[in-house]
């Protein structure tokens, strides 16, 4: 019996022996790859907020030249502006700058400003049908 135990010991000494150099390599190589993976992870959800962001604001962006031409078109069918009129409209979102650079007996053209309430901003020379008020040109 104690010579049986003395074989085992001595088994269990030379199966140490051998994974000695296993486990730390294994367990740094699994760290390193599961650290790669959640980097590039965090890469990109980072940079996907950062472009979903960008699209809210030019979405925004545009829902305020919207609504600031469906405004001016209302204006171009009431009003006949004087030759170098310009004026603002507020909004929730922004507000909306325009300037009359031409007025022709039939059309009117207005350079258009939008500006968001986070900085960004917009610009478009837009032409209107003055009797029906709709847009001719857009630029």
């Amino acid at each position: 019996m104690k010579q049986r135990l003395k074989h085992l010991c001595t088994l269990n000494k030379a199966t140490k022996a051998c994974q000695a150099g296993f486990a730390l390599p294994f367990v740094l190589a699994f760290s390193a790859l599961f650290l790669f993976l959640l980097s590039h992870q965090l890469v990109y959800f980072v940079t996907k907020s950062t472009f979903y962001a960008e699209v809210n604001q030019r979405h925004e962006l545009d829902y305020l030249l919207q609504k600031g031409i469906r405004d001016l078109q209302v204006d171009v069918r009431r009003h006949h502006f004087s030759q170098e009129s310009d004026g603002s409209m507020t909004y929730d979102s922004g507000t909306v700058k325009y300037q009359v650079l031409r007025q022709a007996e039939d059309s009117v053209t207005i350079q258009v400003r939008c500006s968001t309430n986070e900085g960004r901003q917009l610009i478009h020379t837009i032409t209107f049908q003055r009797e029906s008020g709709k847009v001719i040109a857009w630029v």
